[in-house]
C-alpha cells in the first residue's frame, strides 16, 4: 500500500521562516505576508507560491516568488538580498517544516509596481519540504 503523504503549506512556511529571521539581520518593520496590505506599508515583503511539484513521494518542490517593496531601488534591493540569502539558509536552519534544497529560478530583479509605482524587487526560488505520512483515522 502506498502512504498517503501530506505537504506542508510552503508558501506560509516562509512567510514565518522570514518574519523570524529578518529582525535578526536588522529588518525590524517589514512585515511578511501573502498579498499587498490594504494600507500598504513603505516596506514589506510578499511571498506567493505559483506552483512546483512533488519530487517523490516525500519531498514537495514548491515554486515561490518572493518580492520586496520599500521607498528607493536601492532599500528594495538591499532587502531582497536578505531575504535571498536568510532563504538560501533554510536547508539546516528551517527544521519545521525541514528544509531540504534551495533553487534559484531567477535572481533578483529590478520591477517596480506597476500599480503604486513603489519600488520593488522580485525573485524566484524553489523551495523542497519534506512532508509526513498520515495516519488512518478509522479502518
Amino acid at each position: 500500500m502506498i502512504p498517503v503523504v501530506v505537504y506542508p503549506d510552503a508558501q506560509a512556511a516562509i512567510i514565518e521562516y522570514l518574519a523570524d529571521e529578518l529582525p535578526f539581520y536588522g529588518y525590524t518593520t517589514p512585515i511578511v505576508v501573502s498579498r499587498v496590505p490594504t494600507t500598504r506599508p513603505i516596506e514589506f515583503v510578499k511571498v506567493i507560491r505559483i506552483g512546483g511539484q512533488n519530487h517523490d513521494i516525500v519531498c514537495d518542490d514548491a515554486t515561490l516568488i518572493v518580492e520586496a517593496w520599500a521607498a528607493s531601488e536601492e532599500d528594495a534591493s538591499d532587502l531582497i538580498e536578505v531575504c535571498r540569502g536568510i532563504i538560501h539558509a533554510a536547508p539546516g536552519t528551517l527544521t519545521d517544516p525541514v528544509c531540504s534544497k534551495v533553487i534559484e529560478i531567477a535572481g533578483p530583479a529590478n520591477l517596480p509596481d506597476p500599480d503604486s509605482n513603489q519600488e520593488r524587487q522580485t525573485m524566484t526560488l524553489q523551495v523542497t519540504l519534506r512532508g509526513s505520512q498520515l495516519t488512518p483515522t478509522s479502518s
